[in-house]
């Protein structure tokens, strides 16, 4: 049997026939791979091969097979002699004589160690793999939480939990396979509160977690070099090795990222929200004979301050009505937004009329130009003066011409087309004059109205002329919000909306 010693595969031969089954016969390359040498081998059970973590349903399958004379194939934990562990592969078949009786059995074996730790490093890589799409997939907290709790169930534990530490609680942030909502102290010897400390990840066997004794795996959520709560898996029959540990510091490292951005994220929106409302009216006035009402909406989900904007001004003898849009987002946009109310307001204050209003936004604007450029908006301003009828001027800076819905039913562009602000010295700014009914309106809006876009198709002037039409007999606030909601319906929104809406109710109203 030399060819035998030749083959990778260890092989060997044992006698049923003998007490206790032993092997009779071994190759080298069975020797070489158990560190064994051959007379501590032959005459002894294979059992010798087994250890603690042995799978003793692989071991009874192979009991099974001996007795029911088949073969058999399993793999499982061995060890060599000198107690290190490796994946077997082993292939029992029996050898019958002439009248069909069991005289040996072949015992072939592989270390397939290798193999299988290919399979689970593939199998990792495959779960790290997938795991940071759907974690980066959202930037709202909630659902970054859900994905992660979700996606760790059962590849890393029966349950995953997020805790976080706020002043001396630890909060469980979600949860699956365990209470969502459970709070405790923040006790020095509470896992999670060691680990966020000391920001190393362990592994546990622990009580303070689900109630019960169970393993578990703590690691610390740094991001930006901040620790502030941990990721635990924890599986109540299951052992945790290195390896494990390592995966799960991979996992929560992009977890933590993606937590903190949906965090800033968060933030980001709470402030460009309250910075864009800084930005508009916080109520627009009552004046007697003037109906007002104005919406204002957002493009996508509102974290990016606009440069739509909108203004009232009240007037001894009537009102200023200004609508504007400027270039950029973000706080260029805030910036910009900001000098052009106040220029606005400062200049209505002594100028006769709107074109005169503009042109000092105009010379503002170019004044401070400087090299870098890029400082333009739009503005459609009117003057109404009420003196018992309501007598209105508008200009148009590059702006979309507003709509009269006049007490007929039709409805009408005022106005005449004229420059951007803050591009040229001597821009054209036309003021035209009309008068305003009772019962009639003017609807000043920016350009994210008509740019809406419902099922594909452009909603355009035509589509706002209308909508105009229809609330013909609405008040000012039910025709913003008529207007408001068209474009809500739009679906995503690539520019703001806003909407100012002035109706003549006259003397007889109130």
């Amino acid at each position: 049997m030399a060819e035998l010693d030749l083959a990778d595969t260890g092989f060997l031969l044992t006698d049923p026939r003998l007490d206790d089954h032993p092997i009779v016969y071994v190759n080298e390359p069975f020797l070489e791979m158990t560190g064994y040498p051959a007379d501590e081998v032959l005459g002894r059970n294979c059992r010798f091969l087994q250890g603690e973590d042995t799978d003793e349903g692989q071991i009874d399958a192979m009991r099974r097979a001996v007795a029911e004379e088949r073969p058999v194939t399993v793999e499982l934990i061995n060890y060599r002699k000198d107690g290190t562990p490796f994946w077997n592969q082993v292939h029992i078949s029996p050898v019958r004589d002439a009248e069909g009786q069991v005289v040996h059995f072949v015992g072939l074996q592989v270390d397939v160690t290798a193999r299988r730790a290919a399979a689970v490093a593939q199998r990792r890589s495959s779960f790290l793999a997938d795991a940071g799409p759907l974690l980066d997939a959202s930037l709202d907290l909630e659902s970054t939480l859900d994905s992660l709790t979700r996606l760790s169930v059962p590849f890393l534990g029966d349950v995953c939990l997020v805790e976080e530490i706020r002043h001396d609680e630890v909060l469980r942030l979600a949860a699956t396979g365990s209470d969502r909502d459970a709070v405790r102290s923040a006790d020095a010897h509470d896992p999670v509160v060691r680990a966020v400390r000391s920001g190393r990840a362990e592994i546990v066997r622990t009580h303070a977690l689900l109630g019960s004794e169970t393993m578990a795996m703590i690691v610390p959520l740094k991001a930006r070099g901040t620790i502030r709560g941990a990721v635990v898996f924890a599986s109540p029959g299951r052992e945790y090795g290195p390896q494990d540990l390592l995966l799960a510091e991979d996992l929560a490292l992009r977890a933590a990222l993606a937590i903190d951005n949906a965090r800033l994220y968060e933030n980001l929106g709470s402030v460009a929200r309250s910075l864009q409302q800084g930005l508009l009216p916080q109520r627009l006035p009552t004046l007697a004979g003037m109906d007002l009402a104005a919406r204002y909406r957002p493009a996508g989900d509102g974290s990016l301050i606009g440069g739509d904007f909108y203004d009232v001004l009240p007037r001894r003898d009537g009102l200023d009505l200004v609508i504007g849009d400027v270039t950029g987002k973000g706080a260029r946009a805030a910036a910009l937004t900001a000098q052009v109310r106040h220029t606005l307001r400062t200049a209505a204050q002594y100028e006769d009329s709107p074109s005169e209003v503009l042109d000092v936004v105009n010379r503002t604007l170019l004044a401070e130009r400087g090299e870098a450029g890029g400082r333009y908006c739009t503005v459609a301003m009117a003057r109404i003066e009420l003196n018992g009828t309501a007598r209105a001027t508008i200009c148009c800076a590059g702006h979309p011409m507003p709509f009269v819905m006049r007490s007929g039913g039709d409805v009408e562009p005022v106005g005449k087309p004229g420059s951007v602000l803050g591009w040229v010295p001597d821009p054209k700014l036309l003021d035209v004059t009309f008068e305003l009914g009772e019962q009639e309106s003017l609807v000043l809006f920016t350009d994210g109205v008509t740019e809406a876009r419902t099922t594909g198709d452009q909603y355009g002037l035509a589509g706002l002329m209308e909508l105009l039409r229809a609330a013909a007999s609405e008040d000012a606030s039910g025709i913003a919000t008529r207007v408001d909601r068209a474009a809500a319906h739009a679906g995503a929104r690539r520019d703001d909306v806003a909407v100012l809406v002035a109706r003549h109710v006259g003397t007889s109203a109130g």
